[in-house]
């Protein structure tokens, strides 16, 4: 399992330790309280799994449900949260955090194994679509940007042998998705793949290989056409370009 220390390369306040989640009667409250805010808030098995949810935006839509044999796993989302989101858990002692301020739209996250760790940073934002499956380690930093329909599956689904019946290929590998990347729209991305912070990755392309940081890479398999110097920014406004320029100098 990924060490919290080196999370923390990728998301700054990943927390060094969790406290208890909230309470049976304290999620019941809040699920019953967000029908009066134009919200959806709805928890299946959520008694031998912990969660904790701060504040979230107006007609957010958050379910979380847990598998009949789950159990010791934890769902934290932080406060200002907006979106719609599915989330899906199996197994044991997995987890899953979501950062403060992330805007999701419309999008499945599955934690489908034992021991899972799916961490998402601070001011992520995701567009509709995006499909996520994590089966060991996966991580988007923070500030991280996925335009529509985005797929990432760090795992096979299924063993391959060869003719004497040795596996050939890894089960979990992770997929580490650096601060302030850049993932197109309809981007893939396959196991065992570290994208270094402020990479973009074109529109339409399978993600098979790492990136280095502040590179661009297009194509099907994705292949490096511009590798260092460049930075990418949300828009023209003084406080985004103010940040892309902070993350491109490591700042």
């Amino acid at each position: 399992m990924i060490e919290t220390s080196e999370l923390k390369r990728y998301i700054t306040k990943y927390p060094e330790s969790f406290g208890k989640g909230m309470s049976q009667l304290t999620l019941f409250l809040k699920m019953v309280t967000g029908i009066f805010r134009n919200q959806v808030l709805f928890i299946k098995g959520a008694k031998d799994n912990q969660v904790s949810i701060g504040k979230t935006k107006h007609r957010s839509r958050i379910v979380i449900k847990f598998d009949k044999k789950a159990t010791g796993n934890r769902v934290v989302i932080g406060k200002n949260f907006n979106g719609n989101v599915n989330v899906l858990v199996k197994g044991k002692n997995s987890t899953l955090y979501v950062g403060d301020d992330a805007v999701i739209k419309k999008s499945k996250f599955s934690l489908l194994r034992d021991d899972t760790v799916f961490a998402v940073g601070d001011h992520v934002g995701i567009r509709a679509g995006a499909n996520i499956k994590s089966y060991g380690q996966l991580v988007l930093g923070d500030d991280a940007m996925l335009s529509a329909n985005i797929l990432i599956q760090e795992y096979d689904g299924h063993p391959i042998f060869d003719h004497q019946g040795n596996e050939i290929n890894n089960r979990n590998t992770g997929v580490f998705v650096g601060p302030h990347v850049w993932l197109c729209r309809d981007v893939k991305i396959i196991k065992g793949v570290t994208i270094g912070k402020g990479s973009i990755i074109g529109a339409f392309s399978t993600l098979t290989k790492s990136v280095p940081a502040d590179a661009i890479a297009v194509g099907v398999p994705a292949k490096l056409v511009k590798e260092g110097g460049v930075y990418w920014s949300r828009n023209h406004s003084e406080k985004e370009l103010s940040k892309a320029k902070a993350f491109f100098n490591g700042e």
